[in-house]
């Protein structure tokens, strides 16, 4: 899954980073949160 940088982000984006921290190859605190 790979993340575009943006000047502007909306809700939708950060859908996609909490997918990120939270799959298997993220961050492990993100996962048990």
């Amino acid at each position: 899954m790979d993340f575009q940088y943006k000047d502007v982000y909306d809700i939708n984006d950060l859908l996609k980073i909490m997918a990120i921290l939270r799959s298997p190859g993220g961050c492990p605190w993100d996962r048990e949160q």
